[in-house]
C-alpha cells in the first residue's frame, strides 16, 4: 500500500514537474525497497536517481541524505570503502552548510563501519565527536546513541566495565524519551556484559527488558 502510495505521488509530482518531490518520492521508495522488501540492488538504484535529481537542482541538504543512505547500502554488503567514500562525502557537505545534526548522524554511521573493520580508535573518534555535536546541540537521542556506540566499542575491546557505564547511561536516557529500540539495543548490551562478568540476576534482568521491548515491537 505505501509503495502504491509513492509511485502515484511520484507519477503526480512528475507531471506538474516537480523535481524536488520526485526526488523525495524515489528517496522514500527506496527506503521502503531496502527496509522491507530487502532488495538492495534496486533501493540503490532508487537512491541514485533521487541524487542525481538533487545534484541537478543544487539541494545539497537532501543529496547528503542521499549520499548518507547510498552508503548504508554498501555498508550492509560488507563493501566497507565504498560505504567510507559516500559517508565521507555526505560529511563533507554537511559541514560546509553547517548541519550539526546531520554531521553527528554522519558520525555514528563512520564510526559504525570502523567498528565493523575492528579499528576501535578511529571507531571511538567518530563516536565520541558525534557525542560531543549533539551534546551541544541538545539532541538527547543524538546523545544516547553516541554512548551506545561507545559501549559497544568497548565490549569488542574486552574492558567490560567501561562498557557497562557508556551502556547504562544511554538505557537512562532511551528510557526516558521512550525510545523503544533505543531500549532493545543498550539493555542487550547491558545483558552480555553482565554476562562477561557473571553478575547472573543483572544479566537475566536485561535480557527480560531486550525480550519484552522487542515483541512490543514486534507486536506493532
Amino acid at each position: 500500500m505505501a509503495m502504491e502510495y509513492f509511485h502515484k505521488a511520484m507519477r503526480i509530482r512528475d507531471s506538474i514537474q516537480d523535481e524536488s518531490g520526485v526526488a523525495y518520492a524515489l528517496h522514500d521508495i527506496g527506503h521502503i525497497i531496502m527496509n522491507f522488501e530487502k532488495n538492495n540492488t534496486k533501493a540503490l538504484d532508487y537512491f541514485i536517481k533521487s541524487l542525481e535529481i538533487r545534484e541537478r537542482i543544487d539541494d545539497k541538504i537532501n543529496v547528503s541524505t542521499c549520499l548518507v543512505s547510498i552508503g548504508k547500502i554498501y555498508k550492509q554488503e560488507y563493501d566497507y570503502d565504498k560505504a567510507l567514500s559516500y559517508f565521507n562525502d555526505a560529511l563533507k557537505i554537511s559541514q560546509e552548510i553547517g548541519e550539526s545534526k546531520k554531521i553527528a548522524l554522519i558520525d555514528i554511521e563512520i564510526g559504525s563501519v570502523y567498528l565493523e573493520l575492528k579499528d576501535y580508535d578511529q571507531a571511538l573518534y567518530f563516536f565520541r565527536k558525534s557525542y560531543d555535536i549533539n551534546q551541544e546541540i541538545g539532541y538527547n537521542q543524538g546523545i544516547a546513541k553516541s554512548l551506545n556506540k561507545i559501549g559497544m566499542v568497548y565490549w569488542m575491546m574486552n574492558q567490560t566495565n567501561n562498557a557497562i557505564s557508556y551502556a547504562k547511561k544511554a538505557y537512562a536516557i532511551f528510557n526516558e524519551l521512550g525510545d523503544l529500540e533505543g531500549i532493545i539495543s543498550s539493555s542487550k548490551l547491558l545483558c552480555d556484559n553482565y554476562k562477561k562478568l557473571n553478575k547472573t540476576k543483572e544479566a537475566l534482568n536485561m535480557y527480560e527488558l531486550y525480550v519484552s521491548t522487542k515483541d512490543s515491537v514486534q507486536s506493532r
